[in-house]
């Protein structure tokens, strides 16, 4: 098999994963909104560990790290879009914002005359 065949095996897989990724992604969407309804926090770590040792069992031996860095990342993505949709504000965004406010201000706020 050339390169270029085996390229667009890849390229296939890539849209089939890029559609199942954006599907999970609205199911993320309606889980944010049971936990908004239901006052639960975005994070769930037992479901996280549970979802993880799922993965690394069913994957093949060769893969299971690789698989479970794979679902890890999507984690925190889902994470991350939970949250902006419950506050409007990521994980991110809410440390740079804590930061600002807890940074001494290192410029006057008035005017010295020498």
């Amino acid at each position: 098999m050339d390169i270029q065949k085996l390229r667009g095996e890849i390229d296939g897989i890539d849209k089939q994963m890029l559609e199942l990724f954006q599907r999970r992604m609205h199911m993320a969407a309606g889980i944010a909104e049971y936990k908004r309804e239901n006052n639960l926090p975005v994070r769930a770590p037992a479901r996280e560990r549970e979802i993880l040792s799922r993965v690394g069992d069913a994957a093949e031996p060769e893969m299971e790290t690789y698989a479970r860095t794979m679902f890890s990342s999507m984690l925190d993505l889902s994470r991350a879009y939970q949250a902006s949709l419950l506050t409007g504000e990521t994980e991110l965004s809410r440390r740079i914002r804590q930061a600002l406010e807890n940074t001494p201000k290192l410029f006057p706020t008035r005017g010295v005359v020498a």
